[in-house]
């Protein structure tokens, strides 16, 4: 079933009938009329006016999250793969098209949809921004609120140029926010407010309102995974409105980036592709050519999370500040749940996590909400709480075997740019298989272990 998707900047545009059955993304200046819920003038307010191509750029990633959230995969023939049909507005059309073919790999990539992308000529605005002068950063982070983007963080402020750096946080919650402050604060009040800045913007559906001509439907899908487009699109915008030069970093360790899949049933985009270094290449080469040439860089892209914890410039810092953050992949469930906001402990990041910081001697099952290496009711339960845990089991047994320590490995989870690489990416697969197997051989109960097969 074809999803068409038209984002429209003001409302003087008419949406042609092939789009009025579909989503209709609208990002007015009267939050009433908008079916897109956002507060982007944040980002202008921080660094100035944004390039032409930036602005583009961080509306039509807006319009490709929430159509992510919006366009079911239930309705599609395979319950997955959807069909989607954008149009967008840029004001240069001529150059979006030349780029085409590389924006519909990498979403095709990270999605695992048929994306169909058409541009129009207009002029892109943010009404409600007010910002006047250009920003003065050396260099900007993405800020999650995880531990990745925290060591990220900490890395780029011990730098010996002392660089003024804007963390640039993403949330469509009330929660995710809190989080992001908190750790911002304690960097720069360990290192200054004059180096550490932070803008936290909102991107999300929009609640239906009378005054929406063409309000979204009801419902959302449970497994968004364009996130990262959201990240990259306020990411490049905020950098590129410093300057051509400034450059952005997107820090994530290298084994979930890669995200090889734990079982047979988790490949293709069933595995979060969200920093994949096809993906990367994909995109940043599309975005290169309709003029945003920024730099941009996963530093730690051949590091499990076990060796950035263990690389971290300022370790003293790290271990005030890890166990404010949050790397769960739903930490919100525990407000129905009622146990609060913060990492689960069974989802496949908790255990990455959890893994992490065991190799460094930082591990406390009473941070997580479930002790997986205790818990054996959970893991032999009908609850779906047990799945992620027990593909890591599937996946450390398969390795075990030697089928998962081919060089080749790698490519499991997508083509690989450089191809001289791919040993070294399979590496990385292989030593966070290593970090997971020794944190459940160390600290694991017998009734776990039998579960595990380990």
């Amino acid at each position: 079933m074809n999803t068409p998707v038209f984002l429209r900047n003001t409302p003087s545009t008419p949406v042609p009938a092939r789009y009025q059955g579909g989503l209709v993304l609208d990002l007015f200046s009267q939050p009433s009329r908008s079916t897109v819920a956002e507060n982007l003038g944040r980002l202008v307010d921080v660094v100035g006016p944004l390039k032409r191509e930036g602005l583009d750029f961080l509306l039509f990633a807006a319009a490709v999250y929430v159509a992510d959230k919006k366009a079911r995969r239930q309705t599609a023939p395979d319950r997955w793969t959807r069909e989607l049909e954008m149009s967008a507005p840029v004001a240069d059309p001529s150059r979006w098209e030349e780029a085409t073919p590389r924006f519909v790999e990498a979403l095709s990539f990270l999605t695992g949809d048929r994306w169909r992308l058409e541009w129009r000529g207009e002029e892109n605005r943010l009404r409600s921004a007010r910002g006047r002068r250009r920003g003065d950063f050396d260099a900007v982070c993405l800020l999650s609120g995880g531990l990745d983007s925290l060591i990220g963080a900490i890395d780029l402020l011990e730098d010996d140029r002392r660089p003024r750096v804007l963390l640039v946080g993403h949330y469509d919650s009330t929660l995710t926010p809190r989080v992001q402050k908190r750790l911002a604060d304690s960097l720069a009040g360990h290192y200054g407010s004059d180096r550490v800045s932070l803008v936290q913007v909102m991107t999300r559906p929009a609640a239906r309102r009378r005054k929406q001509l063409y309000p979204l439907p009801a419902g959302r899908e449970a497994t968004t995974r364009s996130r990262s487009v959201m990240f990259l699109g306020l990411g490049l915008a905020a950098a590129s409105a410093c300057g051509p030069e400034v450059p952005l970093h997107v820090p994530e360790n290298g084994f979930i980036a890669l995200n090889v899949p734990l079982t047979s049933s988790r490949r293709g985009s069933c595995s979060t592709r969200t920093v994949h270094p096809y993906f990367f290449d994909r995109m940043l080469e599309a975005l290169a050519n309709v003029g945003l040439a920024n730099p941009v860089s996963n530093p730690y892209q051949l590091s499990t999370k076990g060796e950035m914890l263990n690389g971290c410039k300022n370790h003293t810092l790290l271990r005030e500040l890890a166990s404010h953050s949050v790397s769960c992949a739903h930490p919100e469930l525990g407000r129905y749940e009622q146990t609060g906001y913060g990492d689960c402990g069974y989802c496949y990041p908790c255990l990455i996590r959890r893994a992490a910081m065991h190799a460094v001697g930082l591990d406390e099952a009473a941070d997580y909400k479930r002790d997986v290496c205790n818990d054996a009711e959970l893991l032999e339960s009908n609850s779906a709480r047990k799945r992620d845990t027990r593909a890591v089991f599937a996946a450390l047994n398969g390795a075990s075997h030697s089928s998962g320590s081919s060089p080749h490995v790698a490519l499991l989870s997508g083509p690989i740019p450089d191809r001289a690489a791919v040993g070294s990416y399979s590496d990385v697969h292989m030593r966070g298989l290593e970090e997971l197997r020794t944190l459940f051989a160390d600290k694991a109960s017998a009734g776990v272990r039998r579960i595990a097969g380990l």
